[in-house]
């Protein structure tokens, strides 16, 4: 029986470097907190959320 093989979509960029990735996110997350005057927010959860926005930028 013969292997079937599964197209797998790829991007038609290069994705960013592991630092270049961080830098991203980083200044994402700064933002979001600058957006909201620092206060009632967690690092973290600024973290995970600019993660998901610059996740979704690169994916457009």
């Amino acid at each position: 029986m013969a292997k079937k093989e599964i197209a797998v979509a790829r991007p038609s960029f290069d994705p960013p470097a592991e630092a270049q990735w961080h830098r991203m996110i980083s200044e994402a997350a700064y933002f979001l907190a600058q957006k909201r005057s620092f206060k009632n927010g967690s690092p973290l959860e600024d973290w995970l959320a600019a993660e998901e926005l610059i996740k979704n930028q690169l994916s457009d």
